[in-house]
């Protein structure tokens, strides 16, 4: 109802409207502002899922995986599930992770090729100690044999002392690292020994890039392997024998040690042994139950791995009354860790 007083008359002109004429249009603004309302309570509660379950969740998750990963393990990484910032940022925190363990690992190998070093080192001091040979003392008998041998005109005796002499000497002195001539030089003098004991039945034959002679290589590596050839394969066969050394330059930059003869080479059986026991060569304990098995070559290869690491490797092939091959291959650069000669 509305009421105006006239003020002409003093009559009231009273109006009235019906009331569902009146709120006839409110129920419709009504239920527009309840369901404007609940459109926008959906999108803020949908916008509060969304930031809980792609943002807030993922980033406790990546909060309780850094606060739990010194427990549960390096081999733990973030399980990423969406595609959004946060799992880029997981997926950067799973390679540092990784980086981080491979950095340890190759620290760890590092410490255990440089503690192994250390232990062959004193177990070449403690068998020099129990040997109890003094080298100036052997130095000055060969060298009196061999004036003697001179003085009676043996010549052959005197140039066999002569090589003996410079093979010990070449042995027991100088640092782990030669030049390739020093080693090729130290097998010629044992060829000379080989071809005096056995009348020249078995020789000894090098080929060397001469590009190579001045590199520096592991030391006492071809002749050890030239005397296990000579050894195990020449050593009983009635015939003529022959040992070819190769030195040559691989097209990766490698130097390549060829040892081969044509002796009676290996059986199947024992060269598979053989080479079982060459991948378990860094086993320390395992190598010490398995001595028997070709300790030249076994120490050979040891110390490549040791000085070398995978950047060397040794094969061998061989074929029962056809021959025996021994492959070295090592960088062409002087490459140790903390192991440098001075």
């Amino acid at each position: 109802y509305q009421t105006i007083t006239l003020s002409a008359t003093g009559w009231k002109l009273i109006s009235v409207i019906p009331k569902d004429e009146l709120f006839q249009d409110l129920g419709v603004i009504k239920h527009f502002n309840i369901a404007t309302y609940s459109v926008m309570f959906s999108i803020l509660g949908l916008f509060l899922i969304i930031f809980f379950t792609r943002i807030l969740k993922p980033i406790k998750a990546i909060i309780g995986f850094m606060k739990s990963y010194p427990q549960v393990g390096s081999d733990q990484r973030f399980h990423m599930v969406y595609n959004n910032e946060i799992d880029s940022l997981g997926a950067n925190l799973n390679k540092m992770l990784d980086d981080i363990d491979a950095l340890s690992t190759q620290i760890q190998s590092t410490q255990k090729r440089i503690y192994e070093v250390e232990i062959t080192k004193k177990q070449m001091e403690i068998t020099a100690f129990r040997n109890q040979i003094n080298p100036h003392f052997l130095y000055n008998t060969l060298e009196c044999i061999r004036a003697i041998a001179l003085f009676h005109e043996a010549q052959e005796i005197a140039n066999i002392t002569a090589s003996l002499s410079n093979m010990f000497r070449y042995s027991v002195k100088g640092n782990n690292f030669v030049a390739i001539e020093d080693e090729i030089s130290h097998v010629k003098e044992y060829a000379k020994i080989i071809n005096l004991r056995f009348m020249g039945r078995i020789q000894i034959i090098i080929e060397a890039d001469k590009d190579l002679l001045n590199l520096k290589a592991l030391k006492m590596m071809l002749q050890p392997i030239v005397e296990n050839a000579v050894f195990h394969g020449l050593e009983k066969k009635i015939d003529n024998g022959i040992v070819k050394v190769q030195v040559n330059k691989t097209k990766n930059n490698h130097v390549e040690y060829v040892i081969q003869d044509n002796g009676y080479g290996i059986e199947k059986k024992k060269l598979e042994e053989l080479l079982q026991h060459l991948r378990h060569t860094e086993d320390l304990a395992y190598s010490e139950k398995n001595t028997a098995l070709g300790i030249g070559l076994i120490n050979i290869y040891r110390r490549l791995k040791l000085f070398y690491s995978s950047t060397a490797e040794m094969t061998i092939e061989s074929e029962p009354h056809i021959g025996t091959k021994v492959i070295i291959t090592f960088p062409e650069n002087l490459q140790m860790i903390g192991m440098e000669e001075k």
